[in-house]
């Protein structure tokens, strides 16, 4: 037992010491990909999954928006290893068009979490409406807005230059972009934040009133609507909402000003701030799901249901006799051998 302690102990240390030595960028890049399977797991999770409760519109949006939140991350890991490698000038127009993508991603993610709380309020506000606005055509018909808002809010900056200082070495480390591109998308991108902020914070503020008056005169005919993990969820996604407008907002004015040292400070945190942004979603949903938890619990118990070979009498007859038996939890087949 004293071994095993002092074994555990060393094993700690070593581990707190080369994690203290590990470059951020590479500790950093672990995360992200931990992160990419992680999401790319959920979403498979609820696309895959039989049940019908994954079928609804909430769901939908909710693969719509991870989708994007996927994209963001690549992007994002695209746009940090030119701020950690200083790449040259060859790769102006592939951190440009990052640059537009990774954009076009956070308005997306933006007009997703608006849409998934129309879909939370409808359900408690607009109940006997509900089924009527989430027809199979309207969501589709959402998810095309919510692609298609999002690529046209950043089209412009196709048409910035992309701005670098040169060293006395000789090396370019990149500044941003056009200040009066940066200027007009970040107008865009700020009026969509705006509106989806304001938007968002009146349904909320809605649909908490009237949830509480339905717990209060136990009206049960919410049904599966009135889940309380889905409401909460809602409060996270405005959360992160509000925090990327403010980033969003600090990135356009440092660009549009040509503040370079406002620009840094922003650019540095930025892809925390992202990874931060698509972590949570995943994690919140699955900690507050029933019905997802349910689903990611059922794959792993697939996975390892046992078989069982018991040798019984020869006077059976059939050679091998295979018998099932249903457990709640999981699944056990039983051969038997004569």
């Amino acid at each position: 037992m004293c071994f095993f302690l002092k074994f555990t102990a060393i094993y700690h240390m070593t581990f707190l010491f080369y994690l203290k030595e590990m470059p951020v960028g590479i500790l950093q890049t672990l995360l992200e990909t931990f992160i990419l399977f992680f999401y790319t797991f959920t979403l498979l999770t609820i696309a895959t999954s039989r049940e019908k409760v994954f079928r609804s519109a909430f769901y939908i949006l909710f693969i719509s928006t991870g989708i994007v939140d996927i994209m963001s991350l690549l992007f994002c890991f695209v746009l940090r290893l030119n701020s950690e490698l200083g790449l040259s000038r060859e790769y102006r127009y592939v951190i440009l068009y990052s640059i537009a993508a990774g954009r076009a991603m956070l308005t997306a993610h933006m007009l997703g979490n608006a849409f998934i709380t129309f879909n939370r309020y409808s359900s408690i506000c607009l109940m006997h409406k509900y089924n009527k606005i989430w027809t199979q055509r309207n969501v589709f018909i959402i998810i095309a807005i919510q692609y298609g808002v999002s690529i046209a809010a950043v089209a412009y900056i196709a048409k910035s230059n992309v701005l670098y200082t040169q060293s006395e070495d000789g090396t370019y480390k990149f500044r941003g972009l056009d200040p009066n591109v940066a200027m007009i998308t970040g107008s865009i991108a700020l009026i969509i934040g705006i509106v989806c902020l304001v938007t968002s914070l009146g349904m909320n503020v809605k649909l908490f009133v009237k949830w509480r008056i339905l717990l209060k005169n136990r009206d049960s005919s919410t049904g599966r609507h009135a889940e309380k993990g889905l409401l909460m969820y809602i409060i996270t996604a405005f959360t992160l909402m509000m925090i990327m407008s403010i980033e969003d907002v600090l990135f356009a004015v440092s660009s549009a000003t040509a503040n370079y040292e406002l620009f840094t400070w922003v650019n540095d945190r930025v892809f925390w701030m992202n990874d931060f942004m698509v972590t949570v979603p995943p994690l919140s949903l699955t900690f507050l799901s029933a019905d997802l938890r349910h689903a990611i619990l059922k794959i792993f118990l697939k996975a390892q249901s046992p078989i069982l070979v018991t040798p019984v009498s020869h006077a059976f007859r059939g050679g091998v006799q295979r018998t099932t038996t249903e457990a709640q939890s999981h699944r056990r087949t039983t051969v038997h051998l004569s």
